[in-house]
């Protein structure tokens, strides 16, 4: 069984491939760097709020992140 922040970092990884983003550009998008979205990514990072309503908004994915 994984854990909420391995869970949440694989539907993040998920959505970044399938629209072809690199973390870079996908962090860029969402105002993070990609650095900090491959720790996310990991499980390695906590996700904050903020994160998770910004995937939202640039996934256009309703509250799904939330």
């Amino acid at each position: 069984m994984s854990s909420p922040a391995l869970r949440f970092g694989e539907e993040l990884r998920r959505s970044r491939r399938a629209r072809g983003w690199s973390q870079l550009e996908a962090g860029a998008r969402m105002g993070y760097s990609g650095g900090l979205l491959s720790y996310v990514e990991r499980g390695k990072k906590p996700v904050t709020l903020n994160l998770a309503v910004r995937a939202d908004q640039v996934f256009g994915t309703g509250e799904r992140f939330q």
